[in-house]
């Protein structure tokens, strides 16, 4: 056996004893690559692939023309690294599926880091969830480049109507890093919230991603404000 194919074996042996328990970034990627690539060292390949991606997340978020301009790396690799993040990103959907947000913010937030770390343009999503606050759909309602998303709040209206939802949770990405709301989010929460409030529906959170981090407008208390100024118009009206 070649000390190439003898690494590969090695790595395959800790990865079925352990999982990734141990695993470095550059490992995790070498590992797949080995089902993709063969007869070549799969660990400089893994290294470029993080090296020009800048992390795990962007490397599996790559679209498979993008991680095909590194040398080695053909159609079949490409296909197998991203077909591992759009699995992962199933499986998390449908373990957030009919789940009660309260309790599980662990697997509503997971769902977001995976489906949505990595990704160099900005994306917007819905959850729709039912009077028991389980979640019956999530919906993209926009994609766009960094700081320019146009997200309207009466198709996301339209969208709970359609589900017959009882409630929402918004969730977007900041690419750029910084998980802070902008103004713009800030007012685009506002008027998503009095525009469900009359017809019943709750606007549980708004979070946005900058990896690592989330920002919840309903854990930082704003929602809870704008809830009660909502309140206040109406009382006053």
């Amino acid at each position: 056996m070649s000390d190439q194919a003898g690494h590969r074996k090695r790595l395959r042996e800790r990865f079925i004893k352990n999982g990734l328990e141990g695993f470095h970034d550059y490992e995790i990627v070498e590992l797949l690559l080995t089902y993709g690539i063969v007869r070549r060292d799969c660990k400089p390949l893994a290294k470029k692939l993080l090296k020009k991606h800048k992390s795990l997340s962007a490397v599996f978020s790559a679209p498979p023309s993008s991680l095909m301009e590194s040398e080695y790396i053909g159609e079949n690799a490409a296909i197998l690294i991203r077909l591992v993040k759009e699995i992962a990103d199933a499986i998390l959907k449908e373990e957030t599926m009919d789940m009660d947000y309260f309790n599980n913010f662990r697997v509503v937030s997971n769902y977001i880091r995976v489906s949505m770390g990595g990704l160099k343009h900005e994306e917007f999503r819905t959850a729709f969830l039912n009077s028991a606050n389980g979640v019956i759909a999530i919906e993209t309602i926009q994609q766009g480049i960094v700081n320019s998303t146009m997200v309207y709040p009466r198709q996301i209206i339209e969208l709970a109507i359609k589900h017959h939802a009882a409630g929402l949770i918004c969730f977007h990405n900041h690419p750029g890093g910084n998980s802070q709301p902008s103004p713009q989010d800030r007012s685009l929460t506002r008027d998503i919230l009095y525009a469900a409030r009359p017809l019943g529906i709750n606007l549980h959170d708004h979070l946005i991603l900058a990896e690592p981090k989330i920002y919840s407008f309903a854990s930082a208390g704003d929602l809870e404000l704008l809830n009660k100024k909502y309140d206040s118009i109406r009382i006053s009206k």
